[in-house]
């Protein structure tokens, strides 16, 4: 009687077929794990790895919208985020991935670059309700030093006239974070809005700031002018 040996090289490719190239099982989706981005410093080395589960490796990455923080770059291979952020402000962008099967999946990420003297993030993102424009903001001070704060926010149409959305003058001690809603109704248009913290320490006669802006513009458009632009 012949007996018949395993062939060792197709013994293997049927067992890494097995493990490897299955699809998904039923009720796994693909999906990207990495739920939130750490914050940045400008001047800090910064580094993080995007995870994602029940993918057929290997998996691709890329940047599908939006902008990483300037200094920063996503390995399309590993996911790895990595790189020294160079500007300061709030990054939004929404992160692709897709694998072997062709199953796609994305998510979307919001990045704050910040400095050690003083910073402003948004809080709460600028939106449209009706003829307002609402949001928050928060200012930190990482120093050690005590400033005598400003926070603006305003909102700049397209004619760059600007309407007033918030405003707050106070003590801000080293070490303290303070949130600061904001909100008013503006006339129709396309703003852009800007927040401004502005802190003095006059006992050294030093001024520092911190600046953030919406990267697209906000459209406001009333009811009354809706039904006008209909009728006619």
């Amino acid at each position: 009687m012949r007996v018949l040996r395993p062939n060792t090289p197709v013994l293997l490719l049927l067992v890494f077929v097995a493990v490897f190239a299955r699809p998904h099982a039923a009720g796994q989706q693909f999906a990207i794990t990495t739920s939130g981005l750490p914050n940045g410093v400008v001047g800090d080395a910064y580094t993080i790895e995007l995870q994602s589960s029940n993918g057929l490796a290997p998996i691709t990455w890329q940047v599908a919208d939006g902008q990483l923080p300037p200094g920063l770059r996503l390995d399309t291979r590993t996911g790895d985020i990595s790189g020294t952020p160079t500007q300061i402000g709030t990054y939004v962008f929404t992160v692709h991935a897709s694998d072997q099967s062709n199953s796609s999946i994305s998510r979307r990420y919001v990045v704050n670059i910040g400095t050690r003297t003083l910073n402003i993030i948004w809080k709460d993102y600028p939106t449209v309700a009706s003829t307002a424009i609402n949001g928050g903001v928060e200012v930190s001070n990482p120093s050690n030093d005590t400033y005598d704060l400003t926070v603006i926010i305003v909102a700049v149409d397209e004619h760059q006239k600007a309407w007033a959305l918030g405003y707050q003058h106070f003590s801000f001690p080293g070490g303290a974070r303070q949130q600061i809603p904001f909100g008013s109704t503006v006339p129709d248009g396309s703003y852009v809005v800007h927040a401004d913290a502005v802190g003095e320490i006059a006992a050294k006669d030093v001024i520092r700031r911190a600046r953030i802006n919406t990267p697209q513009p906000l459209s406001v458009r009333s009811v009354s002018s809706e039904q006008i632009g209909s009728v006619r």
